[in-house]
Protein backbone atom coordinates (compact mmCIF):
# COMPACT_ATOMS: atom_id res chain seq x y z
CA UNK A 1 0.00 0.00 0.00
CA UNK A 2 1.41 3.51 -0.58
CA UNK A 3 0.05 6.56 1.23
CA UNK A 4 0.78 10.37 0.29
CA UNK A 5 1.29 12.47 2.64
CA UNK A 6 -0.75 14.91 1.16
CA UNK A 7 -3.01 15.51 3.80
CA UNK A 8 -1.44 14.98 7.29
CA UNK A 9 -0.81 16.02 10.93
CA UNK A 10 2.58 15.52 12.23
CA UNK A 11 2.99 14.59 15.76
CA UNK A 12 6.16 13.38 18.06
CA UNK A 13 6.73 9.82 17.03
CA UNK A 14 4.03 9.42 13.80
CA UNK A 15 2.56 11.30 11.25
CA UNK A 16 -1.13 10.84 10.64
CA UNK A 17 -2.15 10.41 7.36
CA UNK A 18 -6.25 11.35 6.19
CA UNK A 19 -7.68 9.53 3.68
CA UNK A 20 -11.12 11.27 3.78
CA UNK A 21 -12.79 9.39 0.74
CA UNK A 22 -12.58 6.27 3.24
CA UNK A 23 -12.68 8.29 6.38
CA UNK A 24 -9.62 6.73 7.54
CA UNK A 25 -6.63 8.01 9.42
CA UNK A 26 -3.17 5.78 8.94
CA UNK A 27 -0.90 6.81 11.75
CA UNK A 28 2.85 6.11 10.34
CA UNK A 29 5.41 6.00 12.95
CA UNK A 30 9.00 7.51 11.51
CA UNK A 31 12.29 6.41 12.00
CA UNK A 32 15.60 8.19 13.03
CA UNK A 33 15.81 9.52 9.78
CA UNK A 34 12.62 11.82 9.65
CA UNK A 35 13.57 15.68 8.82
CA UNK A 36 11.65 16.46 11.99
CA UNK A 37 14.83 14.53 14.35
CA UNK A 38 17.93 15.78 12.40
CA UNK A 39 20.42 16.88 15.18
CA UNK A 40 18.87 14.57 17.80
CA UNK A 41 21.13 12.75 19.32
CA UNK A 42 19.27 10.96 21.58
CA UNK A 43 15.94 9.88 19.24
CA UNK A 44 16.40 5.85 18.36
CA UNK A 45 13.91 4.23 16.30
CA UNK A 46 13.14 1.53 19.14
CA UNK A 47 11.58 4.02 21.16
CA UNK A 48 9.06 5.04 18.30
CA UNK A 49 8.60 0.64 17.71
CA UNK A 50 7.60 0.73 21.60
CA UNK A 51 5.09 3.29 21.40
CA UNK A 52 3.48 1.74 18.07
CA UNK A 53 3.33 -1.35 20.04
CA UNK A 54 1.88 0.33 23.38
CA UNK A 55 -0.92 1.82 21.09
CA UNK A 56 -1.98 -0.88 18.79
CA UNK A 57 -2.46 -2.88 21.85
CA UNK A 58 -4.63 -0.29 23.97
CA UNK A 59 -6.57 -0.98 20.87
CA UNK A 60 -6.78 -4.91 20.75
CA UNK A 61 -7.93 -4.34 24.17
CA UNK A 62 -10.76 -2.05 23.26
CA UNK A 63 -11.69 -4.36 21.03
CA UNK A 64 -12.58 -6.42 23.39
CA UNK A 65 -15.08 -3.99 25.48
CA UNK A 66 -18.19 -2.98 23.84
CA UNK A 67 -18.38 0.25 26.51
CA UNK A 68 -14.84 1.60 25.56
CA UNK A 69 -15.32 0.61 21.82
CA UNK A 70 -18.14 3.01 21.59
CA UNK A 71 -15.43 6.17 22.41
CA UNK A 72 -12.83 5.42 20.17
CA UNK A 73 -12.47 5.11 16.43
CA UNK A 74 -12.90 2.21 14.91
CA UNK A 75 -9.75 0.40 14.50
CA UNK A 76 -8.83 -1.41 10.98
CA UNK A 77 -5.73 -2.90 12.21
CA UNK A 78 -2.43 -2.98 11.31
CA UNK A 79 -1.58 -1.63 7.47
CA UNK A 80 1.87 -2.91 6.23
CA UNK A 81 3.08 0.30 4.03
CA UNK A 82 5.17 0.05 0.83
CA UNK A 83 5.52 3.63 0.15
CA UNK A 84 5.21 6.74 1.27
CA UNK A 85 5.11 9.80 -1.16
CA UNK A 86 5.13 13.42 -0.28
CA UNK A 87 2.96 16.54 -2.31
CA UNK A 88 5.12 16.16 -4.97
CA UNK A 89 5.06 12.18 -4.98
CA UNK A 90 8.93 11.99 -4.05
CA UNK A 91 8.97 8.54 -2.57
CA UNK A 92 10.09 9.57 1.31
CA UNK A 93 9.75 6.10 2.90
CA UNK A 94 13.32 5.96 4.21
CA UNK A 95 11.79 8.65 6.86
CA UNK A 96 9.31 6.04 7.90
CA UNK A 97 8.80 2.91 10.34
CA UNK A 98 6.74 1.00 7.30
CA UNK A 99 5.98 -1.79 9.51
CA UNK A 100 4.52 0.57 12.17
CA UNK A 101 1.39 2.21 10.79
CA UNK A 102 -2.14 1.26 12.04
CA UNK A 103 -5.30 2.80 10.54
CA UNK A 104 -8.44 3.77 12.07
CA UNK A 105 -12.07 5.39 10.98
CA UNK A 106 -11.27 9.21 10.51
CA UNK A 107 -12.61 11.28 13.58
CA UNK A 108 -14.95 14.87 13.19
CA UNK A 109 -15.89 17.62 15.28
CA UNK A 110 -13.30 19.67 16.83
CA UNK A 111 -10.39 17.95 19.13
CA UNK A 112 -8.80 19.23 22.12
CA UNK A 113 -6.20 17.54 24.67
CA UNK A 114 -7.24 15.86 27.63
CA UNK A 115 -6.31 17.76 30.02
CA UNK A 116 -8.90 20.45 28.50
CA UNK A 117 -11.82 19.21 28.74
CA UNK A 118 -11.94 17.31 32.15
CA UNK A 119 -15.88 16.50 32.40
CA UNK A 120 -17.15 14.00 34.87
CA UNK A 121 -17.97 11.29 32.14
CA UNK A 122 -15.01 12.25 29.86
CA UNK A 123 -12.49 11.56 33.10
CA UNK A 124 -15.30 8.70 33.80
CA UNK A 125 -14.24 6.93 30.36
CA UNK A 126 -10.72 7.82 31.19
CA UNK A 127 -10.83 5.60 34.71
CA UNK A 128 -12.06 2.65 32.57
CA UNK A 129 -9.31 2.60 29.81
CA UNK A 130 -7.25 2.49 32.90
CA UNK A 131 -8.80 -0.44 34.78
CA UNK A 132 -8.75 -2.27 31.71
CA UNK A 133 -5.22 -2.08 31.09
CA UNK A 134 -4.75 1.35 28.80
CA UNK A 135 -2.96 3.25 31.29
CA UNK A 136 -1.19 6.11 29.15
CA UNK A 137 -4.61 8.73 28.85
CA UNK A 138 -2.80 11.96 29.81
CA UNK A 139 -1.66 12.64 26.05
CA UNK A 140 -4.90 11.79 24.30
CA UNK A 141 -6.91 14.28 22.46
CA UNK A 142 -10.59 13.87 23.10
CA UNK A 143 -12.70 14.72 19.95
CA UNK A 144 -16.52 16.87 20.80
CA UNK A 145 -15.41 16.30 23.97
CA UNK A 146 -18.79 19.06 24.79
CA UNK A 147 -20.94 16.11 24.01
CA UNK A 148 -21.40 13.12 26.69
CA UNK A 149 -22.69 10.50 23.63
CA UNK A 150 -20.69 11.15 21.23
CA UNK A 151 -17.13 11.92 22.34
CA UNK A 152 -14.18 9.80 20.73
CA UNK A 153 -10.51 9.48 22.23
CA UNK A 154 -7.51 8.99 20.75
CA UNK A 155 -3.89 8.55 21.17
CA UNK A 156 -3.63 6.47 24.16
CA UNK A 157 -1.49 3.56 25.34
CA UNK A 158 -1.43 0.40 27.43
CA UNK A 159 1.81 2.47 29.14
CA UNK A 160 3.99 5.28 28.30
CA UNK A 161 6.52 3.04 26.44
CA UNK A 162 8.52 6.67 25.05
CA UNK A 163 9.72 7.77 29.58
CA UNK A 164 9.87 3.62 29.95
CA UNK A 165 12.44 3.63 26.87
CA UNK A 166 13.93 6.58 27.80
CA UNK A 167 14.44 5.26 31.91
CA UNK A 168 15.93 2.23 30.56
CA UNK A 169 19.03 4.11 28.28
CA UNK A 170 19.26 6.48 31.19
CA UNK A 171 20.25 3.16 33.61
CA UNK A 172 21.51 1.25 31.02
Amino acid sequence: MDLKTTRCERGAFATVVIDRDNQRAYKLFKNNRHPDYSGEDNFDDERNKLVFAAETEAYKIIATIPDLQKHAPEFFGIQKIDRVLNHEESDISSHYLLDCCYCMRLCGGNDKKYGQCRLPYIDEFARLMVQHGIRYVIDSSVFNPDSESDFVFIDFATRDAAADFDVQQALA
